[in-house]
C-alpha cells in the first residue's frame, strides 16, 4: 500500500521577533484542535494538555473546561499547557490538545517574568487564528 499524505493546513503565529517570543503551530484535527507552543534556544515537548469544553461548574449558562497535564520530568510548562487549553477548549467549545516547550539557557529571573508576559499574547494570536480557520472552514 503506498504511503498517502493529507494536506491539511498548518498556521504558525508569532508574538515578534525578539529572543525570547514565543510561536505557535496550529492544526485543525477533525472537530479538535492541536497546538504547539515553542520558543527559545531548544523548543521541545515539555508538557502536554488536552482541554475538554463543559458546562461551567459555576454558572451552568457559560462555558468552561476541564484538563489533564502531562509533564515531562524536569519541565515546568504544565501550568501554560494547562492554561491555554482550558482557555480555547471553554471559549471555541472543542477538544483542544497543547503541547509547550521552550528553553532559553541561564535565564534570569525578570527574563522568566518576560517569556510568561508573552503567553498570554500568544494566547490571543492563537484563538484569532483559529477563529479565521473555522470561518474558512465553514464558508467553504
Amino acid at each position: 500500500m503506498p504511503l498517502e499524505i493529507q494536506r491539511n493546513p498548518c498556521v504558525t503565529v508569532k508574538t515578534g521577533h525578539h529572543r525570547f517570543d514565543l510561536y505557535a503551530l496550529i492544526l485543525k484535527a477533525g472537530t479538535d484542535w492541536i497546538v504547539a507552543i515553542l520558543g527559545g534556544e531548544s523548543p521541545h515537548i515539555g508538557a502536554v494538555a488536552i482541554g475538554q469544553p463543559r458546562q461551567s461548574l459555576r454558572d451552568c449558562s457559560s462555558s468552561s473546561a476541564s484538563s489533564s497535564v502531562f509533564c515531562v520530568l524536569g519541565h515546568k510548562e504544565d501550568l501554560i499547557a494547562k492554561e491555554i487549553a482550558e482557555s480555547l477548549a471553554a471559549i471555541i467549545g472543542e477538544t483542544t490538545v497543547v503541547t509547550a516547550g521552550m528553553h532559553w539557557h541561564d535565564l534570569k529571573e525578570d527574563e522568566i517574568k518576560f517569556v510568561l508576559s508573552k503567553t498570554e499574547k500568544l494566547k490571543d494570536l492563537i484563538l484569532e487564528a483559529i477563529t479565521r480557520m473555522k470561518d474558512t472552514t465553514h464558508s467553504s
